[in-house]
């Protein structure tokens, strides 16, 4: 316990110490961000002019700009988990040699770091991107109570997403062949993963075979979890299920995963390094 005491308090201050407060409020910086966000939003809301999906919206309750902007939103949070997702490349790299030879615990105090970085990372670029939706597009703002129900959902959603990433990302470290390839795999099922899932367009809109695999992938699931519990439809109720389910069989096996990466990195001396 004093451990991983010990391995929480070194990653927090040097988290502390690598981002700087400056960085965070600098003006230039916060009008960039304001710029890109409002472009990203603009280009998608001129794109849904193109397509017409008024009864199809009818189940979630509000206009395809609103539809549209949280499902963006939401997407933005999600992605957060890619910072996440490097643990098994981690264990080849020299940051870990360096933390087993402080006798740090490397995983900890990487994921410890990682979730610091992503938590103030999706906080501000969320919050960010709600005021300026807010403002700018005539955006349905859901309820207090929808709107943290949302918030919970897409936390249970991240962890299930982060770990859907760990187990694809370790896939080229367990088979050789795919070394040569480590993005294609991950690469392919995060495109598919996007098409599936409703954040740009309501999922009764995509073919039956890619609505199926909504329900099946997390991203998929979280993201239709999250529009229904924004209007407060007892439907969410089913995905977050589905969500808790896939969190149950995921964990386990990324677990399991990790340990084998480790094994293989062991073996190898950890002098292999992964091709870019």
């Amino acid at each position: 316990m004093l451990n991983i005491s010990n391995t929480f308090l070194k990653s927090f201050k040097i988290y502390l110490r690598s981002n700087s407060p400056s960085v965070v409020v600098s003006k230039i910086a916060l009008f960039f961000t304001v710029i890109n966000i409002t472009l990203g939003l603009l280009s998608w809301f001129f794109l849904s002019n193109m397509f017409s999906a008024s009864k199809l919206l009818e189940n979630y309750g509000m206009d395809f700009t609103s539809f549209l902007v949280w499902g963006v939103v939401f997407n933005s949070f999600l992605l957060m988990s890619s910072s996440l997702k490097r643990l098994p490349n981690f264990v080849y790299s020299v940051g870990y040699k360096r933390l087993v030879m402080s006798r740090t615990e490397p995983f900890l105090f990487h994921i410890v770091y990682s979730i610091l970085t992503v938590l103030s990372g999706a906080v501000t670029w969320t919050l960010l991107q709600v005021i300026v939706a807010a403002l700018i597009f005539k955006v349905k703002i859901p309820s207090l109570y929808g709107l943290l129900l949302s918030i919970i959902v897409a936390s249970i959603g991240f962890i299930a997403e982060t770990s859907f990433e760990i187990i694809l990302d370790s896939l080229p470290i367990l088979f050789d062949k795919l070394r040569y390839y480590p993005k294609v795999v991950p690469e392919i099922f995060q495109t598919v993963s996007t098409i599936a899932s409703s954040i740009y367009y309501p999922i009764e809109a995509l073919p039956l075979a890619l609505q199926c695999l909504s329900y099946i992938l997390p991203k998929g699931v979280t993201i239709q979890c999250i529009r229904y519990c924004l209007i407060l439809n007892q439907q969410f109720i089913n995905y977050l299920f589905i969500l808790i389910a896939e969190n149950l069989l995921l964990l386990p096996i990324t677990y399991i995963i990790l340990r084998k990466v480790v094994k293989k990195a062991e073996k190898e001396g950890l002098k292999y390094t992964l091709p870019a």
